[in-house]
Parts: C-alpha cells; structure tokens; sequence
C-alpha cells in the first residue's frame, strides 16, 4: 500500500480520526495551562493595582523580568522562562520539553491539515503527561514558596511538598481520563473532589 493510501485510510477511519483530534485538543488546553503557569503567574505577581485602562504593573516587571529575554525584545514568554530557570524552578532538562511542547503545538496551529491527514503526526498523546508534570512542577512551588509563604495562618506549619495538589493537577487528570482514558478513574476523581468540597 502506499503512502498515500495508508494516509487515506487512517483519515477516513472514524477511531483514529477520533482519538488524534482528541489527544490534540487535549494536549493544547495542557499548553495553555503551561502558557498560564510560566508566563501569566509571573506577570501576575508584579500587578500593583489598575487604572482605566486595565491592570498596572511594578516597573520592576520590565527590569528583573522582560530584560531577561535572551533575544532582547522583552518577550514575556522567552522571559519568564529564563527567571524560572533562574529561581531553580526548572532546569534545563524542562527547558528543552518546554520548546519541544511548543514546536508540537505550532505544527498544530500551522499545519493542522498535515496532522489531520496524518503526513505529520506529533504524539501529543506522549506530550501530554509532560506538559502535566510541567505544570504540576511550577504549579506547586508558586504554591509552596508564595502563597503558603505568605499566608499568616500557615506560618507555622510544615509543608510537604509532594502532597500540595493543585487544582490545574486534578482539573487535567480529569479531563485525560474522562477523554481518552478510563471513566471509572475519572469518576473516582471527581467524587474525591466533592468528598473535599463537602468534608
């Protein structure tokens, strides 16, 4: 059979259709949680209140943040990542499944009709748990080294880093599981969250 066939065939199978579209819009909510947690958490620290115009943030955004960029043009993405490397967030191991991550999803966005077709086939599949532990990864020592270090009433307490969930942990557990996976897991998941809710 050749190429060409083969290509056909696995388009015109309605499961492999089903599941690629699937994994893909799976795997581009997860980038736009990294998107949030690398870039917009950051931002985010440096709001000092708002105007009529919108938000206003600390001078210092630009000077300890955007300068960073190593191309020079004060890209908050380029940006953020080099703090986080800096602030022993993430090393350069995640440095470089981040970029991997984001080539996947500009093919996706660029070239959607070779990955519909099958002519090119990242493995979102594969890129999502990830893009799950990156998340996860950031999530968590925002959690523990501001918003708990911060909080009066935990002052005092001692924190286990592995235990801290997140909500963006438990929100793409399900959504995987509840798409792509197993439902009984999923459900399992959703009613531990209720049990919580309701405790």
């Amino acid at each position: 059979m050749t190429d060409a066939l083969t290509q056909w065939k696995e388009f015109l199978n309605p499961e492999t259709l089903r599941r690629r579209m699937l994994t893909a819009s799976l795997f581009l909510v997860a980038h736009e949680m990294l998107v949030a947690a690398i870039k917009t958490r950051l931002r985010d620290f440096f709001i000092v209140g708002f105007d009529e115009k919108g938000l206003t943030y600390s001078p210092s955004y630009e000077v300890k943040v955007l300068s960073l960029d190593p191309k020079g043009k004060n890209d908050a993405w380029r940006a953020s990542i080099v703090w986080l490397e800096q602030m022993s967030v993430i090393d350069h191991v995640d440095e470089a499944k981040i970029r991997e991550c984001t080539n996947a999803r500009n093919t996706f966005a660029h070239e959607l009709s070779e990955i519909v077709s099958g002519r090119k086939n990242p493995d979102f599949e594969a890129l999502f748990p990830v893009l799950v532990d990156l998340i996860v990864k950031i999530d968590k020592w925002w959690i523990v080294n501001v918003e708990i270090d911060t909080a009066l009433a935990l002052a005092e307490k001692e924190i286990d880093f592995d235990q801290v969930i997140h909500g963006s942990q438990l929100m793409l557990s399900i959504i995987h599981q509840t798409a792509v996976g197993d439902l009984a897991a999923a459900q399992g998941l959703y009613e531990a969250f209720i049990s919580g809710i309701n405790a």
